[in-house]
């Protein structure tokens, strides 16, 4: 890196190690040494273009985005019945579809108990859009969207 007058900044620099919790125990406080007496501990998890990642690869992003997308979800059923359906759909596919799309190539091969939590956010989101009851069925509801 000095070769093309580059340098790390120590306070905007992090590194992680992915690993499961007994691999991770082996390791005796790892870090990284550079050039000019600088060292970097690892740290527990990293987001980087906004998707965040942790240690263990428990699925922090997909936790913070279920979260982001119920809390736009309650906004929409707030002012559900002062807009019509296609601004409900619009403000739907703008808020809840695009972060639940966005850095999908993430989830391939996740397990399905992880995949279901987005359908969770989804089913939601019809709901809120058609102003269907909680239990109803809503494979039907997202075959006619």
């Amino acid at each position: 890196m000095s070769a093309n007058f580059l340098t790390l900044n120590p306070s905007k620099t992090e590194f992680l190690i992915i690993g499961l919790p007994h691999q991770l125990s082996k390791l005796s406080f790892p870090t990284f040494r550079l050039p000019n007496n600088v060292t970097l501990s690892p740290v527990d998890s990293a987001r980087n273009l906004g998707v965040i990642l942790d240690k263990n690869l428990s699925y922090a992003h997909i936790s913070s985005v279920s979260k982001l997308c119920f809390v736009n979800i309650r906004d929409l059923r707030r002012i559900r019945n002062m807009i019509d359906h296609t601004t409900a759909s619009t403000i739907a596919t703008s808020l809840i579809h695009s972060k639940i799309d966005y850095s999908n190539s993430l989830l391939l091969n996740l397990p399905a108990t992880q995949i279901n939590r987005f359908q969770l956010v989804l089913n939601s989101a019809t709901r809120a859009v058609t102003r269907t009851l909680k239990f109803h069925h809503t494979t039907p509801i997202l075959k006619s969207l």
